[in-house]
């Protein structure tokens, strides 16, 4: 399915792609393609989610010197598709990164990731309030374990 989706709607030349094996309201693939990785996301229905959301936030973010992930536009030119079930997904650029195990991140880092919230949080006082956030159920979803379970399934890529 998802071999088909990225070449028919994204022109992608797909050689592997392998399901994440946890997510919080998300089924996530991870694509290596002809023309480099991608992710591609099928947010889970609920109140929670609005697919069209994240990538007008990250082009917010971006336009505000905040380097965040890029989502690529389908061949409609538009960031949100469906599949032949109707279900809505988008595809974004993989970000290559480093992994740290837990409590082993640098001090560096530390100090450069609060710096990268307070930036984060003073370019989104300029952006419109979002209809409904995070909520309480999302806690019940992303427990430790299945946060683990992401890290494990990222860091292998």
């Amino acid at each position: 399915m998802v071999k088909e989706i990225l070449k028919n709607q994204y022109d992608l030349n797909v050689i592997s792609v392998e399901k994440s094996k946890a997510g919080a309201g998300s089924d996530v693939y991870f694509s290596e393609c002809a023309e480099g990785k991608f992710v591609l996301k099928i947010p889970s229905s609920s109140e929670m989610n609005d697919p069209a959301a994240e990538p007008e936030l990250c082009e917010f973010l971006l336009e505000n010197n905040i380097s965040v992930c890029r989502f690529i536009k389908n061949n409609s030119g538009k960031y949100l598709s469906k599949d032949k079930n109707g279900r809505i997904f988008h595809v974004q650029k993989f970000v290559n990164g480093k992994m740290y195990d837990w409590n082993t991140a640098p001090d560096w880092l530390l100090d450069e990731s609060a710096e990268m919230l307070g930036r984060i949080h003073n370019a989104l006082k300029g952006y419109r309030r979002l209809s409904v956030g995070i909520g309480a159920d999302f806690f019940r979803f992303m427990t430790a374990e299945n946060a683990l379970k992401s890290y494990e399934k990222i860091s292998s890529i």
